[in-house]
């Protein structure tokens, strides 16, 4: 545990307002991420294809930590 003592389901909870606030869009440049591509990245097309595939996922929303305090999380939507 780290000494953290916020639970699992707070750190969910903040991911899922991070999601929400974010209205689809990257938290830092605005740019409007696809949401499709979530669950679909193939490390075996990865590594076939290298960066001409990785560039394909330039728009893939991921999570970023803020904060992470012991007590509360802070999260913001970004393309990693």
């Amino acid at each position: 545990m780290r000494g953290h003592t916020c639970t699992g389901a707070a750190y969910r909870e903040s991911i899922h307002q991070a999601v929400v606030s974010s209205e689809g869009r990257d938290a830092y440049t605005g740019e409007k991420l696809d949401w499709h591509l979530i669950s679909t990245y193939n490390n075996e097309d990865s590594e076939l294809r290298r960066h001409a595939y990785k560039a394909e996922f330039a728009l893939l929303p991921s999570v970023d930590h803020v904060a992470a305090e012991a007590t509360a999380a802070s999260f913001k939507i970004w393309s990693a």
